[in-house]
C-alpha cells in the first residue's frame, strides 16, 4: 500500500520488520519498478536471488524494469538465469521478455521470443504490433496483425495498428471483415 501510494521509504521499512518471503520481495520491487526507480528494483534482484528463488511475477517485473531503462545487457542476464534457472516460458513471462527486448531495440529478438510460444494471447500479440510500429515497421505490424488467428481485437490493438501505419491501416480496416472488436 505504502508503495503504491509512493511511500517508498515507509515500504522499505515495512519490508524489514516483515518476514521476508517472495511476496514480500515481489511487492517491494513492484513498488520500487512502477514508481519510477526501475535502477533500485533491478539491484533488489541481486539481494533475492542470494537467498531466494524468484518467481514469474518477481522475473516479469523486473524485465518491465530493464524496458524502463532501455538496458538490454540487465535484461539478458535477466533471461539467462531464466534459463539456467529451467523457468516455463509461460505466456506473461515470454511476452515480458519479448516487451523487454523490443523496448531496448532487439526487435529481431523479441519476434523470436513470440515466435517461440506455444500459446499466445491479446497482449503478446499487441507487444509485437506496438513493437514494430514504436520501430517504424508499419507493414511488419499489419502482418503480424494478419497472422492473428483468432481476431477478437481490444482498442490497444487498434492504438498500436492506427498508430505505426495510419494511412494504410485505415484503407484495411474499411474492407468488409470479419473482425470482432471488443
Amino acid at each position: 500500500m505504502y508503495g503504491k501510494c509512493g511511500n517508498l521509504t515507509m515500504a522499505q521499512s515495512l519490508f524489514h520488520q516483515t518476514t521476508q518471503d517472495i511476496a514480500t520481495w515481489n511487492s517491494l520491487i513492484s513498488c520500487y519498478a512502477d514508481s519510477g526507480h526501475p535502477f533500485k528494483a533491478l539491484t533488489l534482484f541481486d539481494e533475492l536471488i542470494s537467498g531466494l528463488k524468484p518467481n514469474t511475477a518477481t522475473l516479469v517485473t523486473l524485465l518491465s524494469a530493464c524496458a524502463q531503462i532501455a538496458s538490454v545487457d540487465k535484461g539478458r542476464k535477466i533471461h539467462d538465469y531464466i534459463r539456467e534457472q529451467g523457468f516455463e516460458y509461460e505466456v506473461s513471462l515470454a511476452t515480458a521478455l519479448a516487451d523487454m527486448y523490443a523496448k531496448c531495440g532487439q526487435i529481431d529478438l523479441a519476434k523470436e521470443i513470440f515466435d517461440s510460444m506455444n500459446e499466445k494471447d491479446v497482449v503478446s500479440w499487441n507487444v509485437m504490433i506496438s513493437s514494430y510500429g514504436m520501430h517504424g515497421h508499419g507493414k511488419s505490424a499489419i502482418d503480424i496483425f494478419q497472422q492473428w488467428k483468432k481476431m477478437v481485437l481490444d482498442q490497444m490493438t487498434l492504438h498500436f495498428l492506427l498508430s505505426s501505419q495510419p494511412v494504410l491501416m485505415l484503407d484495411w480496416l474499411m474492407r468488409p471483415s470479419l473482425y470482432l472488436i471488443k
